[in-house]
């Protein structure tokens, strides 16, 4: 049994990592200390780090829940379809949480399993379109680089000087169906 938290509420790890993402969202990976999460749940930076482990196991648990089902489908859903709603699904998430995909980029061992199985489901669709196997690995290769690539600038986006948009997920569709048409 714990101490109770100084605001009477139970601290719980759903709490933490809402606070936690919020602050991520505000200013960054620097933003999120366990002083500044204590402080914002009125608990001790102790009480958060015994719901949530270390530093990267904070990050690691929130990534994991940030992109969690990601390779989920629809059962209605197959082939072409099942493969966009799940790449636009990984695309949202990044998009929602840019610098959790930041975070990534800087330590790729924060990378979740579930986010290793797209490049299978990709793979997957792929052979069922190409009867030349030597083509397959190059096709997943360019959508999966076109992922990533995508994923990069969202994450690295820094608002233009002119109010500009950063990229959107339209901006991705476009160049998936592109890539996708010309295995039809």
């Amino acid at each position: 049994m714990g101490r109770p938290a100084k605001s009477g509420k139970a601290l719980r790890k759903e709490r933490i990592f809402e606070e936690a993402l919020r602050l991520m969202d505000e200013g960054g990976e620097p933003a999120v200390t366990f002083r500044e999460l204590a402080n914002r749940l009125g608990v001790t930076a102790m009480a958060v780090k015994h719901h949530v482990g270390s530093r990267k196991e904070l990050f690691q648990q929130l990534i994991a829940r940030a992109f969690e089902g990601t390779a989920d489908v629809p059962e209605e859903l197959s082939g072409r379809a099942a493969l966009l709603h799940t790449l636009e699904g990984y695309c949202e998430r990044v998009i929602a949480h840019p610098v959790l995909m930041q975070s990534i980029l800087a330590s790729p061992d924060l990378m979740p399993e579930q986010l290793h199985s797209l490049t299978e489901q990709i793979r997957s669709y792929v052979s069922s379109l190409l009867s030349d196997e030597s083509e397959v690995e190059i096709v997943v290769g360019l959508i999966a680089d076109y992922t990533h690539g995508f994923a990069t600038s969202v994450a690295t986006y820094r608002g233009g000087s002119d109010d500009t948009e950063g990229l959107r997920l339209e901006d991705y569709r476009r160049g998936l169906e592109w890539v996708l048409g010309k295995l039809s």
